[in-house]
């Protein structure tokens, strides 16, 4: 059966579908392509429950329309037509535009052939009875059922019929794939090569383009459709880069799960900041890898997994565009032993008596008001440096009498996701250091924005703010690299958590999003008055002098 997640679908409002292609055979019938549903939720758990009852029901539906099962006589034919076919256009391709790099013959013998070599032998332990020593791999069910929908045939996926044709497919690729082998050499040798006649088993996916055209196509759809930033696109390109480095810029479906193991054990022996740093800038990576790098240089598992979770986009991306059978890198984030919430830690009573002792706090005044009020705006609000520093000052007005702060990504302001556009109510300690007194200063004098000073680079406007941030909290003498700017954001969370605050309203005031689909799905959103007393309870030990004009 394929994976449930193959059937959902995220909006661009991040709500789940349920999404299911309509085979050929019965689209006469239902008048549409494709069925989708909204299911009503933006939690990936709450959408995969509701999308294994409705996918029995479509495939149950499927099974009635489609009418009888197919037999095994039909299943074999399909295969043997499919195999002719696919060498036929095999040879016509190499004839036309010349043979692969032998880069691509590595990747065959070493990883698509014994794939395909592995799965067989995996299916006919199943086949055996032996559940505990094989099973069918997900890929080998992925294409047995695509080649059953292109042939409108239906066989029940949970009879012993399916698994024996799922054998039967992965003989019919491992046999395309060794042919594909010859009729490469054949096209790179000017000897005629004596090819054995092919025998009645296994196509290859249809000719897919190669990795950095896929790359292409999903970057240009995700910049069009308002999902990434500049800063973001950059990133995720240059994970795609050091992809094609590593496996060399192949078609798409070529990267089976053998390359993509290949591609995390060669990250993971790769240093951080590899472009930047000196000793490794330029060089080749094969090199890096033979170089002694001390462990605590070497990427992070967390910046490993980012770039894994990026590249199973891409082929996830791939995948339901018909470029790639499988999504080979689906599953592969490497497993850490350190929780969430270690990641970043919350500042200490220490580290927030150590920051606001600092002679801006003593005295009032700073060299820029960033360096005063930025920090105290984190603490008292639990928002993202990025959120506080592209304020305007027309995000802060009373409503119903109550100072507010809208976080929102009017003009060239960004936000992180839906969820984090909010109203926070302001807290009275802010106020009671000359918040608002100050920004009535910079209205009178003509200025737009919160910090003026604070200019927009590639990564928005808090890019100064957060270097300086680094090096105001190691003068202060709070130390650690688990502590950046963001562990105010953690400090609030857990201040609110310790006295027992429900999480849709921590949700609500730091801006995540609410799983829960009562408070999500039904009704408004918690108004300020509802979130003001809550805000009022972030009390800290801190002395800090009033800001002085």
């Amino acid at each position: 059966m394929i994976s449930t997640d193959s059937y959902l679908y995220l909006s661009r409002h991040h709500v789940y579908y349920f999404r299911a292609i309509v085979p050929d055979g019965v689209r006469q019938d239902l008048h549409k392509r494709e069925y989708r549903r909204s299911m009503q939720t933006r939690s990936i758990h709450v959408a995969r429950k509701i999308a294994r009852a409705l996918r029995v029901c479509f495939e149950e539906h499927l099974l009635k329309m489609r009418g009888p099962m197919a037999t095994w006589e039909e299943l074999r034919r399909i295969l043997d037509d499919k195999l002719q076919q696919q060498l036929a256009l095999e040879r016509e391709k190499l004839k036309t535009v010349g043979p692969y790099p032998v880069s691509a013959d590595d990747i065959w013998k070493h990883n698509t052939i014994p794939s395909y070599q592995r799965a067989i032998k995996d299916i006919s332990r199943s086949r055996a009875g032996n559940a505990s020593a094989g099973s069918i791999p997900e890929f080998a069910k992925q294409l047995a059922v695509e080649i059953l929908q292109d042939s409108n045939l239906m066989v029940d996926q949970t009879s012993a019929q399916f698994t024996k044709f799922c054998e039967a497919t992965m003989r019919m690729y491992l046999e395309f794939a060794e042919q594909r082998v010859l009729l490469n050499d054949h096209a790179r040798s000017f000897k005629p090569v004596s090819l054995p006649a092919p025998s009645t088993l296994a196509p290859m996916p249809p000719s897919s383009p190669r990795i950095s055209e896929v790359v292409e196509k999903y970057c240009k759809e995700m910049v069009a459709g308002g999902n990434w930033t500049a800063k973001t696109e950059s990133e995720y390109r240059g994970g795609y880069q050091t992809l094609v480095t590593i496996i060399q810029d192949i078609p798409v479906a070529l990267v089976d799960y053998k390359a993509a193991q290949f591609f995390k054990e060669t990250v993971m022996g790769l240093p951080s900041n590899m472009s930047k740093k000196p000793l490794y800038r330029g060089r080749p990576i094969k090199d890096i890898l033979a170089m002694n790098i001390p462990k605590e240089e070497l990427l992070s598992i967390s910046k490993i997994n980012t770039l894994l979770s990026r590249i199973s986009s891409l082929f996830g991306w791939a995948l339901k565009n018909g470029y790639t059978p499988t999504n080979p890198f689906s599953g592969l984030k490497i497993k850490e032993k350190v929780a969430d919430h270690e990641k970043r830690d919350p500042f200490s009573a220490t580290d927030l008596k150590a920051l606001f002792s600092s002679p801006e706090y003593l005295t009032g005044k700073a060299s820029h008001p960033y360096h005063y009020w930025l920090p105290l705006l984190g603490l008292f609000t639990g928002a993202r440096i990025d959120e506080l520093c592209q304020l305007h000052l027309e995000d802060f007005y009373q409503v119903d009498g109550l100072w507010v702060i809208s976080i929102n990504s009017n003009g060239d302001k960004k936000l992180k996701n839906l969820a984090s556009a909010r109203i926070i109510p302001l807290h009275t300690r802010l106020m009671a250091l000359g918040l608002v007194d100050y920004i009535s200063c910079l209205k009178k004098k003509g200025y737009a924005r919160l910090f003026p000073e604070l200019k927009k680079r590639r990564d928005g406007y808090s890019q100064d703010a957060s270097k300086w941030f680094l090096r105001f909290r190691v003068r202060c003498g709070v130390t650690g690299k688990n502590k950046p700017f963001h562990s105010f954001r953690h400090t609030v969370i857990d201040c609110l958590k310790q006295k027992n605050v429900p999480k849709e309203i921590i949700a609500a005031i730091v801006g995540h999003r609410d799983e829960s689909i009562t408070t999500n799905t039904y009704g408004n959103p918690y108004g300020p008055a509802a979130l003001a007393g809550t805000v009022e309870n972030l009390i800290f030990p801190i002395d800090v002098s009033k800001w002085k004009m």
